[in-house]
């Protein structure tokens, strides 16, 4: 669409690599749509796509939310893509809950992720449980890796 296209028109211009996630996008379900996250390269090409596989339902005291109400969940994780900051593995705010999808992004020596990414946006009042369970997660990581 525009706004993908001006994106890519911007990564061209400046010569410059863009992760955009944690937008929406129509999917083949026309009642809802696909929560994406997009690495454009420095020549303005999408490179890789990813549409988040774990939906955030949940009810916290009050608080309730349903995202799966309005989106449609992916359907794999995508392969690390090669950049010049190092490889980076796409995944998109509540996927950070799972270890078994950090592990699957890293488990390669030679091809797993080197910089996992997850754009997000969280309440106040999930959003410390997640950033806290994704300390864990990189620490753990990275006592795996050395």
């Amino acid at each position: 669409g525009t706004i993908i296209n001006g994106y890519r028109k911007l990564a061209k211009q400046n010569q410059l690599w863009i992760s955009l996630g944690g937008f929406h996008e129509r999917s083949a379900d026309e009642s809802r749509v696909l929560n994406t996250h997009l690495i454009i390269n420095d020549q303005g090409d999408i490179v890789s796509r990813y549409s988040k596989i774990h939906l955030f339902d949940v009810q916290a005291g009050s608080l309730i939310i349903r995202e799966s109400d309005f989106t449609q969940a992916g359907s794999s994780i995508v392969n690390p893509i090669e950049t010049p900051a190092g490889r980076i593995g796409l995944g998109i705010c509540y996927d950070l809950r799972f270890v078994e999808f950090a592990r699957l992004l890293t488990k390669s020596r030679q091809n797993g992720a080197q910089i996992l990414t997850y754009p997000s946006a969280f309440t106040k009042h999930t959003g410390e449980a997640h950033w806290e369970i994704k300390r864990f997660v990189f620490f753990n990581i990275l006592n795996l890796l050395n």
